[in-house]
């Protein structure tokens, strides 16, 4: 598997894609689910499970998964709104 490389600068309040794009001849996400971390000092929480969106994420509706296979290229996205629309 080849992923590739992206970086990401952000300012306060905008939105932002992050993508984990890679190459594959098979893959199967639930044998190889690609997880987003969040990591804040030395704390680290998970975000996603497979395209699902874990607590307390999903309560911000600021998070949104979406995977696309086209073998054998495929790509996983999180969009992350900047902005609260709902409080938790």
């Amino acid at each position: 598997m080849i992923s590739e490389t992206q970086y990401y600068v952000v300012d306060d309040g905008d939105d932002v894609s992050m993508e984990c794009s890679f190459h594959a001849d098979r893959y199967s996400m639930f044998d190889h689910p690609v997880l987003w971390r969040k990591q804040q000092l030395d704390e680290f929480s998970q975000i996603n499970i497979l395209g699902s969106i874990n607590d307390p994420f999903i309560q911000t509706n600021r998070y949104e998964v979406s995977f696309d296979a086209s073998e054998p290229r495929y790509e996983l996205r999180l969009r992350i709104s900047g902005y609260l629309t709902t409080l938790p």
